[in-house]
């Protein structure tokens, strides 16, 4: 109806107005001091800490000439309460964000079953660990590292099927003792609409295209976290690693600019 403004299109144009407000971030370490990672720092460096579960085990370190983020995954140890870090960056809404980073494994990781590596979500950490969305939607766009060192996405929408997040190939195998650059590209689409895209690129090289989303319900639907996730497991022992191990993290940057995709 002439002049009447609908829910969706409210929504949208609030999300717009977010997405311009919405500043990038940017962290590399550099100016960190080696200790152990702490939720001032958190704050200082990338801003709205919903929540920290670090348990010591996220320390600045030296390498190679600059600094980096080394997480610990003790041996014997699985799930997030006991293996690795977490923590949840609130961002201001926005229909766009990519997410880049770089992680390097240690020489000798053991990749056993498999764990978790972090990603952006809308819903802070509520879509994980076997709770999927239903019509309030939201969603969490994680990878996940498997047996021999195979990368994959591991993703929950409103649209899964089971339980526990899909996993999609990126036709990746992570090597101990390397550097990775990965990163996603999210279009988190518009309310009723299956038009939100998500794209993974991996060393420059895009490994993975999903489209024709919808991601949006009653409640969530634009980016609106930064999911510091990453962990062994699963959550039975045979996904623990038999060792202490770490992986180096660095290189994190937030942009709220529409992405250049692929294939448009």
């Amino acid at each position: 109806m002439k002049g009447v403004l609908t829910i969706a299109m409210i929504w949208g144009i609030a999300a717009q107005l977010q997405a311009e407000e919405m500043s990038s971030i940017a962290v590399n370490f550099e100016s960190f001091e080696t200790d152990p990672l702490t939720k001032p720092l958190l704050r200082e460096h990338f801003g709205n800490v919903v929540w920290e579960s670090l348990g010591g085990r996220a320390k600045v370190r030296e390498y190679s000439g600059g600094k980096v983020l080394e997480v610990t995954y003790p041996g014997g140890a699985v799930a997030s309460d006991k293996s690795g870090a977490q923590f949840v960056i609130g961002l201001e809404q926005s229909r766009y964000a990519t997410l880049s980073y770089r992680f390097r494994p240690a020489p000798g990781f053991p990749f056993v079953k498999g764990g978790k590596l972090p990603g952006l979500a809308a819903g802070g950490s509520q879509f994980t660990g076997g709770r999927p969305p239903g019509k309030e939607g939201g969603w969490s766009v994680r990878y996940m590292w498997r047996r021999e060192g195979v990368l994959e996405l591991y993703f929950y929408h409103p649209g899964m099927k089971g339980k526990y997040g899909e996993r999609h190939d990126l036709g990746t195998t992570l090597v101990p003792g390397q550097w990775v650059q990965i990163e996603q590209r999210i279009d988190a689409g518009e309310p009723g609409k299956r038009n939100a895209v998500i794209e993974v690129e991996v060393n420059g090289e895009t490994k993975l295209r999903l489209d024709g989303l919808e991601l949006h319900g009653t409640r969530y639907g634009p980016v609106d976290s930064f999911l510091f996730s990453t962990f062994y497991g699963g959550n039975s022992w045979d996904w623990a690693p038999p060792e202490n191990t770490s992986i180096s993290f660095d290189d994190f940057v937030i942009s709220p600019e529409k992405p250049e995709f692929s294939g448009d």
